[in-house]
């Protein structure tokens, strides 16, 4: 099947599940096609790190080659199945070989020599579409210079242009009423991420939520009806009369309203009637909500039995009451139904026009900037090669230069990518004298990417295309199962969990089977008992701070410490790893986490506390972090003496370290004072520091004031924030170094405006444990994983719906069929990614895997499937400290597992220095015989 797949006289679709070596089939493809003579080679990769590691693997191979003896050259190519007209060869026979063999060890020498016209391109499918639209750019309709940027800080120059857009005021008035400006800027980056249809959606909406054109009060029948209600219900029981007294308020609040008073829903927007009198009630008025919930259930509406509203005695005395309860409870559900629709519909054509205003103002930003997003590359290309006008003609100069395409990662592509992708190679299967060819790899399994557009839905589906384009002619499908990555305990493992959910994760209903190569190498899988929950207080004004109390436990720094001290007893004694045979590096250890969180600046921290090196945080926002908020709070003062909010904030920080009731005795009763005049008055030395420092701000660069802060400040902040601040000040540090502009002014509002994004290389060759999320840590794997943020299932708490025609829906508290539908699709979407990121997350770990979490545990989370669906586990006990004081039992496969150490023999220093203040209380672990293998009740669940 190998044989097949990488060669270049098929097209091939391969399906390869983790550690399977789809990056290597992938190369040894590109090499064929090398040693075929085959040119014009394109690569899609969807990552610029996949498309360098590539590069450079086969640069290297060809390099070799160019010089390695002749025996390795031939064995390299019989690896690749080359040589096909004399299959039947010895290694010997082709060593001394006919004069043909030799021209194809010649032609593979020269083939490194020969890249830069062979036509060879590595790319990711957004730097070739860049490349495509910059070769047509007037077909394209863009200017020659534009750039690619991501034109994060255009956002904010754009949203405040909108807000203050006369055209839009209105809409925005209706908007502000129920969110404030924050969460209006999250909603429209949000629709400019999706880029919905305006032009139709106004009319697909409507009909969707079934609005109608105009609300009009009840009818004239029903009032009558809840009156009498109302007078039956106030001679029974106190429910009864407590119902009645809501029915009567209801009754008296609309004597006054005008009657058959509408407001007009055209098929284009909004309009409302100008003399509408104010005392009409909807829906979310309080008393049109309180008479709905006399009659309907509270949140789905649904109907009430009669029971729970009128009691037996009340019933019996009144026979067609039953009858008009009823009757009432249809005219409110459908009256509830149509304000419900109508207010959805009203609230997103209110924000789609205010988003009409935003992506017209936000492209002419672009086009005045000559800047293009990552989206308006893909839109153009895919435009491009559409266009019945412009496609012939480009797709004539493209086929001089593409005649083999190969896809990486092929289940992360979105539709739009996919229709590039068709474009290209569709003339390649309607036939001719040279062989085109088109590769796809890809694990639909590992499809975790659906919040950047990707659909995994069309990965069997697409492959079920070109095989029909194909013919089944020189086509190829095939599977790639045996892992060349994990021990067989750690596929174990991931078969019998994700063979409960085949539909959810690949969409069929075929084995998940993954067969080891490493058959004969241990591997160990352990399962902590969960963390107990602690009463966590939340922390007071003018109270002490709570990290500062000795019985203040935060339950996230405890699992820290405990792996801290896991790993720092591992490196310090010596253990060995049991299938490499080597010392355990801290380069070994991995640390995946599915959202970056409070949990692992503690886990940094505490590594860092016991010495062990750490590569941090693979990716943040600098002003998502205190430390750099209270920098820049104190660079607001300097340029503002009369900003009280930010001297409170500096003064409050740990470069002054004031307490509650020192703020409390500056601030109060200072009348006329501004806080910068009253501070004179009460500590000079802290005055004396800040003139010092406005003088400074005044006369030197950003990055001579930040420097001199920073050489005493650093330590300060340590010493409130943890050493993990370093690498945060470190990173704002080089973000000021990069500004070039020599105003303060300019880069605090630069910096405000744009929250810079620091990226770490967790792929470097530093000797340091990694922590990373699991979407970073796709395409890497390490010895031992630690699996930690287990215990709990992601809640979607997006305020905007979108359904599979991305037309949006706003919701806000109002219910509707549609929309409850697209809600549960898109639950079920959500949850079915979860478990594809648990798959992604455990199949990262080549030897070693280790499993934590917290209470409480959700059902249906990745620590409960581990438990309910995991294995027969083995059962042992250990010391966890300092979660637990005592020995635990810990669920494991493999129990039996080597625990070896040996130390270091480097001058018989340890690689790890021991902090003076670690107990080392992790000891080593064993079995001891005689004792129950019942589960520890800690795991609550079934085995």
């Amino acid at each position: 099947m190998r044989s097949n797949a990488i060669n270049p006289n098929f097209s091939v679709w391969v399906s390869a599940s983790a550690g399977t070596g789809k990056t290597k089939i992938l190369i040894d493809r590109v090499l064929r096609l090398l040693l075929e003579n085959k040119r014009n080679i394109l690569c899609l990769t969807f990552t610029n790190a996949a498309a360098n590691e590539m590069e450079d693997r086969i640069y290297s191979t060809l390099s070799k080659w160019a010089i390695c003896p002749e025996s390795i050259l031939v064995a390299d190519l019989e690896q690749l199945d080359f040589f096909p007209q004399h299959p039947y060869l010895s290694f010997q026979c082709l060593t001394l070989g006919s004069r043909e063999n030799k021209d194809y060890l010649t032609r593979a020498r020269r083939l490194f020599s020969e890249l830069e016209n062979i036509g060879l391109n590595i790319q990711t499918i957004h730097a070739f579409c860049y490349k495509l639209i910059s070769s047509f750019p007037t077909e394209a309709g863009i200017a020659p210079n534009c750039t690619l940027s991501e034109c994060k800080e255009l956002h904010s120059i754009v949203f405040e242009k909108t807000l203050h857009n006369e055209t839009v005021q209105d809409d925005i008035n209706i908007i502000a009423a129920e969110i404030d400006e924050n969460k209006l800027s999250d909603l429209l980056y949000t629709l400019c991420i999706k880029r919905p249809a305006l032009e139709n959606n106004l009319g697909y909406i409507k009909d969707k939520l079934s609005a109608p054109d105009k609300i009009h009060n009840l009818q004239s029948e029903t009032s009558e009806q809840i009156k009498r209600l109302a007078k039956i219900l106030s001679e029974g029981s106190k429910r009864d009369q407590s119902y009645s007294a809501i029915l009567y308020d209801w009754c008296n609040s609309t004597k006054s309203s005008v009657p058959n008073v509408v407001i007009q829903v055209a098929d284009t927007g909004i309009q409302k009637k100008r003399n509408m009198d104010p005392s009409v009630s909807y829906l979310d008025d309080n008393k049109i909500e309180n008479l709905a919930k006399v009659f309907l259930k509270s949140e789905s509406y649904e109907k009430k039995s009669i029971s729970s509203i009128i009691t037996k005695g009340a019933l019996e005395k009144f026979e067609d009451v039953e009858q008009m309860i009823e009757s009432i409870q249809n005219a409110l559900f459908t009256h509830v139904k149509d304000i419900n629709s109508y207010q959805i519909f009203a609230r997103t054509s209110s924000l789609l026009s205010v988003f009409k205003v935003y992506v017209d103002l936000y492209n002419s930003e672009k086009s005045k900037n000559a800047l293009l997003d990552y989206d308006d590359i893909i839109n153009l290309a895919t435009d491009l090669l559409s266009n019945p006008g412009d496609k012939d003609w480009i797709l004539f100069n493209l086929d001089q230069k593409i005649d083999h395409i190969l896809v990486d990662e092929a289940q992360d592509n979105s539709i739009s990518q996919w229709k590039i992708i068709t474009s290209l190679c569709d003339e390649f299967f309607t036939g001719g004298d040279e062989k085109r060819t088109l590769f796809v790899v890809g694990d639909v399994k590992q499809s975790i990417y659906r919040f950047q557009g990707a659909n995994p839905h069309l990965f069997n589906y697409m492959q079920q295309y070109f095989h029909t384009k194909t013919g089944g002619r020189d086509w190829v499908s095939c599977q790639l199962e045996k892992s060349f990555r994990s021990t067989p305990e750690v596929l174990m493992l991931v078969d019998r969990i994700f063979n409960n959910f085949r539909e959810e994760i690949s969409f069929n209903d075929n084995e998940i089977k993954h067969i080891p190569h490493r058959e004969n190498d241990q591997g160990y899988i352990e399962i902590w008992p969960l963390l107990p929950s602690y009463k966590e207080e939340e922390q007071q004004a003018l109270q002490i701070h709570l990290t500062q109390r000795k019985d203040y436990v935060v339950t996230d720094r405890l699992l820290a410490q405990a792996i801290a001290q896991r790993i720092h007893n591992w490196l310090n004694e010596g253990r060995i790893l049991v299938a490499k045979d080597r010392h355990i590096e801290p380069r070994d250890i991995m640390i995946l986490v599915r959202q970056r969180n409070a949990l692992v600046d503690y886990i940094i921290s505490e590594l860092k506390k016991v010495n062990v090196p750490v590569i941090g945080r693979d990716y943040f926002r600098i002003m998502d972090y205190i430390a750099v908020q209270d920098l820049i709070a104190l660079a607001e003062f300097l340029l503002l003496q009369a900003n009280d909010l930010a001297l409170a904030n500096v003064l409050k920080s740990p470069l002054f370290n004031f307490t509650e009731d020192d703020l409390f005795k500056i601030a109060y009763d200072r009348k006329e004072q501004s806080l910068w005049e009253k501070l004179h008055d009460y500590h000079e030395i802290t005055s004396n520091e800040l003139n010092y420092l406005i003088n400074l701000s005044k006369t030197e660069s950003p990055l001579t004031l930040f420097t001199h802060i920073l050489r005493t400040g650093k330590k300060k902040f340590a010493a409130r924030l943890g050493l993990e601040c370093f690498e945060i000040l470190d990173e704002f540090m080089n973000l000021v170094l990069q500004f070039e502009h020599p105003s303060l002014q300019a880069f605090v509002q630069w910096i405000k405006e744009n929250n810079p994004e620091i990226k770490n290389d967790m792929q470097s060759e530093r000797n340091a444990v990694r922590i990373m999320t699991i979407h970073k840590s796709k395409g890497l794997q390490t010895p031992i994983v630690f699996l930690v943020d287990t215990n709990t299932v992601p809640r979607n708490s997006k305020s905007i719906l979108f359904d599979t025609t991305e037309a949006p829906f706003w919701c806000g508290k109002n219910n509707n069929a549609y929309c409850d539908q697209v809600k549960r699709e898109k639950k079920l979407e959500d949850y079915n990614e979860y478990l594809r990121l648990l798959y992604v997350a455990l199949t990262r770990a080549e030897d070693e895997l280790y499993i934590l979490g917290k209470e409480p545990v959700q059902k249906g989370s990745w620590y409960d499937l581990v438990i309910q669906y995991g294995a027969l586990y083995e059962r042992k006990k250990l010391y966890l400290q300092p979660i637990f004081k005592e020995k635990v039992e810990v669920l494991c496969m493999n129990a039996n597992y080597p625990s070896i150490y040996k130390k270091r023999d480097y001058f018989d220093v340890p690689v790890i220095s021991p902090p003076s203040n670690l107990s080392m209380s992790l000891q080593h672990v064993t079995l001891e015989p005689g004792e129950k293998k019942g589960l520890d009740p800690r795991f609550m669940h079934k085995c």
